[in-house]
């Protein structure tokens, strides 16, 4: 999987999850910005692995707070071993 495709599947999971138009979505918006409060992010995080099909142990939490769209297409590119480009 590309992150392009990794990309519209997780904004696309935003969308559903935070009731935003995909088209509202970029890789630099913040999830502050979409309305994700901490709360949520964790609850977007899981529904973004299982729209995945991704199984994460404790060591693949992200290491750093996942801000922005790209900051969680990162993430999820280093977990499946897709190379970031952004």
């Amino acid at each position: 999987m590309n992150r392009e495709s990794i990309l519209e599947k997780v904004k696309k999971v935003i969308s559903r999850q935070c009731r935003v138009k995909e088209d509202e979505i970029s890789e630099k918006s913040t999830l502050e910005s979409l309305g994700i409060n901490y709360v949520l992010a964790i609850d977007l995080l899981d529904a973004v692995y299982r729209e995945l099909d991704i199984s994460v142990d404790d060591d693949s939490a992200p290491s750093n707070t996942i801000e922005t769209v790209e900051d969680l297409v990162d993430h999820v590119c280093s977990i499946i071993g897709e190379e970031s480009d952004g």
